[in-house]
């Protein structure tokens, strides 16, 4: 009588087991066979010596902001002396000094002496852009064979390793930038990360040909804590 009891008891926690698996759809039990034991903290390779290569690049979407930075006016006034006013009232110190700066001031002149000489402006660039990313994670690979034939699986970005790209000329601090976004991952461990992002950085101009000039903004991308052996960035 006990041997039947227990039997019936195995037969119904099989059922019930067998049941539980049904109500999971292919693409649930695929994540949590691949999250399971996953460390997005652990570097996606099994052999500690191998080197990860990180596809990057940028798709500029807009420049939401340009101000100016740091623009120097080099030129001496030449106007040097103190300016007549004739007035009952004192002139307030401010008023005196535009006045004498402003005296013989010429704002269509490029504000060097010498013309030679170029005018170097500092202004600082806000970039909204898509940067692409693509690795290979070696601890998530699956057989479609087993899921009907699921080869992409689409995984929150906090779940997963990801390179720490940053760009090391910013104008703000490194916390911002990158947004959270789901990363494509294939069946045979290619990971593809398009977060939108927004960087802000500082680019030295020269106008002397201006407006028939070219200005190239340089933007210095690469990983914060890894070296080039653990973490090999390309284009």
């Amino acid at each position: 009588m006990t041997n039947s009891l227990y039997c019936v008891l195995i037969a119904l926690w099989l059922s019930l087991a067998a049941a539980a698996v049904r109500d999971k759809t292919d693409e649930t039990r695929l994540i949590e066979a691949m999250m399971m034991n996953y460390n997005p903290a652990a570097r996606p390779v099994y052999n500690a010596s191998h080197t990860v290569v990180v596809k990057f690049g940028i798709t500029l979407t807009q420049i939401s902001d340009m101000p100016e930075r740091n623009a120097k006016l080099v030129n001496e006034p030449q106007g040097r002396g103190r300016r007549s006013v004739k007035s009952a009232r004192p002139v307030p110190d401010e008023q005196r000094l535009m006045e004498m700066l402003l005296e013989n001031y010429h704002r269509f002149s490029r504000p060097v002496i010498n013309a030679s000489l170029s005018v170097e402006v500092k202004f600082g660039i806000t970039l909204v852009q898509i940067s692409d990313m693509e690795w290979t994670d070696e601890r998530l690979t699956w057989d479609p064979k087993g899921y009907n034939n699921l080869k992409i699986l689409r995984i929150p970005c906090e779940k997963l390793w990801l390179p720490d790209i940053v760009l090391y000329n910013s104008a703000d601090d490194y916390t911002t930038g990158y947004m959270n976004s789901k990363a494509m991952v294939s069946h045979d461990g290619n990971v593809f990360w398009p977060p939108p992002a927004k960087f802000r950085s500082s680019c030295k101009i020269d106008i002397t040909y201006f407006p028939f000039d070219d200005q190239t903004c340089e933007l210095k991308f690469g990983s914060w804590t890894y070296d080039g052996f653990q973490v090999d960035i390309t284009n």
